[in-house]
């Protein structure tokens, strides 16, 4: 469509999205909209975290492509109780690992690596 930038919503696999993305729009920026820094959790089942080696290495894969890159979610947070999750049927949370909340040593390893991207 004229006019219209596309984006993509991804984990993983940056390389690929990107590919696809590019191939929908060629000549055009590339923006990664949402680059999952983490995943929800689901009432009583195991937390869902992320290493920084991988946090990384994606995030390294985005900038080199090159492509622009907006962080879902930077910080963590909670729906609980609003019932605004995936499921229905079970609460979920947003608290997706962000990279402000969270457990100390992946807030720390997360933001070392994004102090490496920074330009003043």
């Amino acid at each position: 469509m004229d006019g219209i930038l596309y984006t993509a919503n991804f984990q993983v696999e940056a390389e690929k999205q990107l590919s696809i993305l590019q191939g929908y729009q060629p000549g055009k920026p590339l923006m990664v909209m949402e680059f999952w820094t983490g995943w929800y959790d689901h009432w009583a089942f195991e937390h869902n975290t992320r290493s920084n080696e991988d946090f990384a290495e994606v995030l390294e894969n985005i900038v080199s492509f090159p492509s622009s890159v907006n962080f879902y979610m930077f910080h963590g947070g909670t729906n609980w109780g609003f019932m605004n999750g995936a499921n229905i049927e079970d609460d979920s949370t947003d608290n997706v690992g962000g990279t402000i909340i969270g457990h100390s040593s992946i807030i720390r390893g997360q933001m070392k690596i994004l102090l490496k991207f920074w330009r003043i």
